[in-house]
């Protein structure tokens, strides 16, 4: 049996990549787009270059259509870049899929820099690498987007970096497919594809930096990031960026890679956001948003108590996401924070990647575990007569386990080598929990199914596995 030691086979080193270019009326610079990909070389493995026509009206549907098959195509009607990049990505067969935008060019060799980057780190779901900034007519603006834009890189686990702001643009990145369960669908609350994309997979993996560039960003006054202007800035913000930094709030706080720090940044970044918008806004901060009733169900008296540090922090956090107008939320997360004495981080288990090359997993609960030793049996008499089979027990952060390692070292059955049992902390944000059900073949008979992973709450059920 293990405890919270994960480990993951060895990722192929031929794989098939998949590359998503969604295009809208960019007929211009899609030419040098797409060749800049099918140019790429020495992947030892199969491309596909995906192309979605988000309803372009100018010259992109013939553009396309010279390409022969070449490459995929799927045209739609005009429905915005995230429900493009969600097609693509529906459409993806690769062992891995890279984002390009219609307007850039990708470097020569960057898809076999990022493959080989990836093969060698198996807890990594995502490279990313620097970019250069080039204008319309293909000429060097900036060597480095990094040092352009002030960009500071990171590395490993880094959720709780990204809640204050996001360091990796999409069209620099590769990531595995296997992840795309943690991505799809996209929330209505997601602001970018980029962001969205990068912070579901720091959700159950490891985020690395490859060396080298991993795209040519084209600048030519039409951008939707580099370059735009104040005000419509201040508009991105207000409509797409604040919903999506309080959904943040709301749903990744829990994770244990989020420390105190990036509590603080994360609560001021939304707080410059806010006065940012409402020094233009005539109705004041109240008029960037309507707040729903159902934000105001938040059960104050169930907040641990003051002093108690980060758990309090986090819960204070999350209401702030729920209504970031409340001033008494905003004064007792300062407080708080204030109080913190430790900015570290409890040790935290492997990412949730590292389960991906198990070949059937089944799901149980801790406490379903330990009510109901006839399922266990039942797993490991399986397990022995069908070997490829992991049994994943969730529990709650620091749940005493001692009975079921009593369990375990009083019955032979369990501790026979066949029968491999993983314990693994109950995953704390929705990328994880709906990765986790997509991997596994169901529960174990007799699990109550945790609220978490109902439908109810937005995740599908898994049918009970059968032995």
């Amino acid at each position: 049996m293990h405890w919270f030691e994960l480990h993951s086979q060895d990722v192929p080193d031929a794989p098939l990549v998949s590359v998503v270019i969604p295009a809208f009326n960019l007929d211009t610079f899609l030419p040098r787009s797409i060749d800049s990909v099918l140019a790429q070389h020495d992947l030892q493995g199969p491309l596909e270059v995906i192309v979605v026509d988000d309803g372009s009206t100018d010259d992109t549907p013939q553009i396309i259509a010279s390409y022969g098959d070449r490459i995929r195509t799927v045209r739609q009607p005009n429905c915005g870049l995230l429900t493009a990049v969600e097609t693509g990505l529906n459409l993806a067969r690769g062992t891995y899929v890279a984002l390009h935008d219609a307007d850039d060019e990708m470097p020569p060799g960057r898809l076999a820099r990022q493959v080989k980057a990836l093969a060698a780190n198996p807890l990594a779901g995502l490279v990313y690498s620097d970019m250069e900034v080039i204008d319309a007519n293909g000429n060097v603006v900036a060597p480095s987007f990094f040092a352009h834009t002030g960009t500071t890189p990171h590395s490993g686990r880094v959720l709780g970096k990204l809640m204050a702001t996001n360091f990796v643009a999409g069209g620099s990145a590769l990531f595995r497919r296997a992840l795309l369960p943690a991505i799809l669908p996209f929330s209505a609350d997601a602001a970018f594809p980029d962001w969205w994309i990068v912070t579901c997979i720091a959700a159950v993996a490891e985020i690395d930096l490859c060396e080298g560039l991993g795209n040519r960003y084209r600048q030519h006054g039409g951008n939707m990031g580099l370059g735009v202007g104040t005000d419509q800035q201040r508009n991105m913000w207000k409509n797409h960026e604040l919903p999506w930094r309080l959904w943040t709030l709301r749903n990744l706080v829990d994770d244990p890679c989020i420390n105190a720090d990036n509590i603080r940044s994360a609560y001021t970044e939304l707080l410059n956001g806010l006065i940012s918008c409402a020094s233009v806004e005539p109705g004041g901060a109240r008029s960037l948003m309507n707040v729903k009733p159902a934000y105001h169900e938040f059960q104050f008296e169930a907040l641990p108590r003051p002093g108690a540090g980060l758990p309090r922090s986090r819960a204070l956090l999350r209401a702030l996401g729920r209504d970031p107008f409340d001033g008494a939320t905003v004064i007792d997360l300062t407080v708080s924070l204030q109080q913190e004495t430790s900015l570290g981080s409890a040790p935290q288990p492997p990412p949730l990647v590292a389960l991906e090359r198990q070949a059937r997993l089944y799901l149980t609960t801790l406490e379903s575990a330990t009510r109901n030793p006839a399922g266990l049996l039942a797993f490991a008499d399986s397990a022995r007569r069908t070997p490829g089979q992991t049994l994943v027990i969730l529990a709650q952060p620091e749940a005493d386990t001692s009975q079921l390692e009593a369990l375990f070292a009083a019955t032979p059955e369990l501790s026979d080598e066949t029968c491999d049992v993983v314990v693994l902390t109950q995953p704390p944000t929705p990328p994880a929990r709906k990765l986790l059900a997509s991997w596994a073949e169901g529960w174990l008979p007799g699990t109550p199914v945790p609220e978490c992973f109902s439908e109810s709450s937005g995740f599908g059920e898994l049918s009970l596995a059968r032995y």
